[in-house]
């Protein structure tokens, strides 16, 4: 089994066979080598085609001054070719030695062979040292006809790294913008697109297979940009407000048509992908019903909810759709048992959506139970369990959770049931920051809901205070209004008429 070193080795022949291609394609019947002094070490020239090893190895190090050590322990004497021109010589023979599964090592008065064993460099560390080397192919030969395949190589090491998806799509782009005759330019944009899909990247995916739909490719190609397309399009209708989420996924709807039209789905899982694009199509348009029905000609085609996530996401969308929240929230809830990390939580976040919506609050208790047993309780879900706790007439849990319209309306529920000390207390914190409060509206509102509360309780002056201050920060006639309104009610409920009176006069 080859090493990750002789992989490393594989890339780095490739990129140095760039740089040599423009000038020459020869066979080289000896070997050749040159050592001369660079400023970070010794620097090599070597030619050699399909020489022994062991003997290129020995003319290295005489060339060097160094004499060879370990070579009768290697079973083996394999041949190698190689064609390097100024290169540090520790990277010359790890380059050379590695391709065959072998190991040189320079050290200060011999090089010692051995086999390739560990431990082996992490991947992240080959392909930098293989992106370094493509880079300097590249800059030497950009117009070699091994260079699209450079850069090929280039995008499919970051492709495969994480977190490095749009740099991969953008050496993709790179790719069919500078050599657009090269028979990879179409795979390139089918690549780039599958990339920025990785990253999340839905509007440049769609752009990129847009471009390459306007390019001539061949059918193959074109057909499978499509339905790309048509799946990047329901993405991004999916994060998109109500109006575009309309646009784009009737735009993938007509994607499919056409690909339908010009060429039918020629196997079960190129059907049961269209299927499920569809369906979230249908889903994204407000038609559960299709939905539904193109899941289970997904299923007839391979698809099962029971073992494939995506399908199950899509039943429990299109249920919550359709009205039925009961099925919607164990189809979630499926879903969750098939995933992991975030996926998992935003899963069980939608369940419990689901099950408030449907008026199943004990059923949203218990799963936001579960998600905080398993680590994966949310700021977004503690706030569905605090709606449901209220709906049920419980006090919130998670106080953290609410935003200021929910603490706010938290308070004046709390007021309508008689409990005003505990309304005072709660909407307290929020008077004393209501500069910071999002609107006038709201900062008037808790003003006004505060004061009833201390009023209840029988903290008239208090109540009065906090009038006063929220009658001098409103900038509308008609809101201070209100406020003289709401002083003039307390005065009169305390049987202070004459207070009252002049509170209607704006007087507080």
């Amino acid at each position: 089994m080859s090493s990750p070193l002789l992989t490393a080795a594989a890339c780095l022949f490739a990129a140095l066979n760039v740089s040599a291609a423009s000038a020459q394609d020869i066979v080289l019947r000896r070997s050749t080598v040159t050592i001369s002094e660079g400023n970070d070490g010794p620097r090599i020239d070597v030619k050699a085609d399909r020489v022994s090893f062991k003997s290129l190895m020995a003319k290295v190090a005489a060339k060097s001054g160094r004499t060879v050590e370990g070579g009768e322990l290697i079973s083996r004497d394999p041949e190698v070719t190689a064609l390097l021109e100024d290169v540090d010589l520790r990277e010359a023979l790890l380059i050379i030695s590695g391709s065959v599964g072998l190991r040189a090592t320079l050290r200060s008065e011999t090089l010692v062979l051995t086999e390739d064993l560990g431990p082996y460099p992490t991947r992240e560390e080959v392909y930098t040292r293989a992106e370094s080397w493509y880079l300097r192919a590249m800059t030497a030969a950009p117009n070699s006809i091994l260079a699209p395949g450079a850069l090929w190589n280039r995008a499919k090491m970051c492709q495969e790294l994480p977190g490095a998806e749009v740099q991969a799509a953008e050496l993709f782009t790179q790719l069919f913008e500078d050599y657009p005759k090269s028979e990879l330019a179409p795979r390139a944009r089918i690549e780039a697109s599958l990339a920025y899909s990785e990253a999340g990247a839905w509007r440049k995916a769609t752009d990129a297979l847009q471009l390459l739909l306007l390019s001539p490719s061949p059918k193959p190609i074109r057909s499978r940009a499509r339905r790309l397309l048509a799946e990047a399009l329901t993405q991004l209708a999916d994060e998109s407000q109500p109006q575009s989420r309309l646009e784009y996924a009737r735009r993938a709807h007509l994607q499919l048509d056409v690909l339908d039209a010009d060429q039918g789905a020629t196997s079960p899982s190129e059907r049961r992908r269209r299927y499920i694009i569809r369906s979230r199509a249908f889903s994204l348009t407000g038609e559960p019903a299709e939905a539904l029905r193109y899941l289970d000609l997904a299923r007839a085609n391979g698809s099962d909810a029971d073992v494939d996530p995506e399908v199950s996401e899509l039943r429990a969308r299109a249920f919550e759709y359709a009205g039925q929240y009961e099925k919607a929230v164990r189809a979630w809830l499926m879903y969750a048992e098939m995933t992991q990390g975030a996926t998992r939580a935003d899963a069980l976040l939608h369940a419990a959506e689901a099950a408030h919506t449907g008026g199943s609050h004990l059923t949203v208790i218990s799963i936001a139970k579960l998600a905080a047993n398993s680590g994966e309780e949310t700021l977004a879900l503690k706030n569905v369990e605090n709606k449901a706790l209220a709906a049920l007439d419980l006090p919130a849990r998670h106080l953290e959770a609410l935003d200021d319209d929910d603490l706010l309306e938290r308070g004046q529920h709390l007021l309508s049931r008689g409990m005003t000390a505990e309304a005072a207390e709660a909407l307290r914190p929020m008077f004393d920051r209501r500069q910071s409060l999002a609107s006038p509206e709201l900062r008037l509102e808790v003003g006004l809901t505060y004061s009833r509360a201390l009023s209840q309780t029988g903290r008239l002056t208090t109540a009065v205070f906090v009038l006063r201050k929220t009658a001098q920060e409103q900038n509308h006639p008609a809101d201070r209004r209100r406020v003289y309104l709401a002083a003039s009610n307390l005065f009169e409920e305390a049987g202070e008429l004459d207070l009252a009176i002049k509170a209607l006069e704006g007087r507080l």
